[in-house]
């Protein structure tokens, strides 16, 4: 059974109360009567003037509904629901020292959303596109074990002791010897729970053109429908109000969708375009040269002074983009994410089929099949 792939990043806040359901339903992009047991959701919170916030995926757990979403953003996220909570009956909880977040990009079978339980979790294939594979969201050890390196170690000695007292008879009942107390859960040895390589998830994220919170969709400056939640079943066109339905409503209704992040591909000549590449995502800077001026700048011995670097930028703004520009230098998107030779880039919809370049180095779109434009 290939071994599914933690996701440290990521961190589950939990709603409780009798109001939970109704309090989301005014707030989140998707419909949440569409959330049961057996169906899970992909949902965003966007700003009263309808720019992007936050992303989740939402699992009904008994009489709790979790929102999986960045770790590093579930005091932004509960501190931003908590404004609209106001009598409501509903608890906002941080139980990422509770639970582990994995993904099971192996998994096939099921449409997007089928929601089940499995080993002790509940698992999930990805609300977004089931080319994703499936998602699962456990019980799991104590926040110690929560740092890779310890991991590493600290289950290897462990399953080695279980085994070890399994074979004497030491432990007949053949009980983990870090199994959680919490009765319909189970530990499981390191060697199925853990990979930590997720380089290959990521790249396949990528290729898809699956946006995500932080590296392609920036708080309060993306556009949901640039970014092509529409498409990946975060809205729901029926139901009532929510924050920013306004902007997403018109912006559909009138077709004035002019960008959309979409995957692309780099044509590297060498190993040194890409590192070409890094160092521009890692210090952007404006440029007015055409693709062949850059190359024969780059050659020359008496180079024009670089151009002035822009001002800083605050902590929510775009950081570690490299321009796009066309063949003759207008800018016409930019990259963001990046693994390997692939990347996601914003781009202007009627410049797809013009010569694309990031400095003197080709890229060209590769639109699958569950965008639609």
């Amino acid at each position: 059974m290939p071994k599914p792939i933690i996701l440290l990043k990521r961190g589950i806040l939990r709603l409780t109360g009798v109001d939970r359901k109704n309090f989301l339903q005014g707030l989140i992009t998707n419909d949440i009567n569409l959330l049961t047991p057996l169906h899970s959701l992909y949902s965003a919170l966007l700003s009263p003037q309808g720019k992007f916030l936050h992303d989740f995926f939402l699992i009904e757990e008994g009489d709790a509904v979790f929102l999986d979403t960045q770790k590093d953003q579930i005091d932004a996220l509960k501190k931003r629901l908590g404004l609209y909570k106001l009598r409501a009956q509903v608890t906002l909880e941080d139980v990422s020292d509770d639970y582990a977040v994995f993904a099971l990009p192996d998994h096939q079978g099921g449409n997007a959303g089928q929601t089940e339980e499995w080993q002790g979790g509940i698992r999930f294939v990805d609300p977004r596109l089931s080319l994703l594979g499936a998602r699962w969201v456990v019980k799991h050890i104590p926040k110690r074990f929560q740092d890779v390196d310890v991991i590493r170690q600290t289950h290897s000695e462990s399953c080695a002791a279980y085994h070890q007292d399994t074979a004497s008879g030491t432990n007949p009942e053949g009980q983990h010897p870090h199994s959680l107390k919490d009765e319909g859960y189970k530990n499981i040895c390191s060697d199925f729970l853990y990979q930590e390589d997720d380089e290959t998830y990521e790249l396949s994220r990528v290729k898809l053109g699956i946006p995500e919170a932080g590296k392609d969709m920036i708080a309060d400056r993306s556009i949901p429908l640039e970014a092509g939640l529409q498409d990946l079943n975060a809205i729901g066109w029926t139901k009532g109000c929510y924050l920013g339905q306004e902007l997403v409503a018109r912006t559909k209704y009138r077709g004035e969708i002019r960008k959309r992040l979409l995957p692309v591909e780099i044509v590297i000549s060498s190993p040194e375009d890409l590192e070409i590449i890094w160092s521009m995502r890692c210090e952007p800077r404006a440029s007015s040269l055409s693709p062949k001026e850059t190359s024969e700048a780059s050659r020359d011995d008496t180079r024009q002074p670089r151009p002035r670097q822009a001002a800083p930028r605050p902590d929510n703004s775009l950081r570690g983009e490299a321009p796009i520009i066309g063949e003759n230098g207008d800018k016409v998107g930019e990259l963001y994410s990046l693994q390997a030779t692939s990347g996601i880039a914003r781009l202007r919809l009627e410049d797809l089929q013009r010569p694309l370049f990031i400095g003197a180095i080709p890229l060209k779109p590769c639109i699958p099949s569950w965008i639609k434009l």
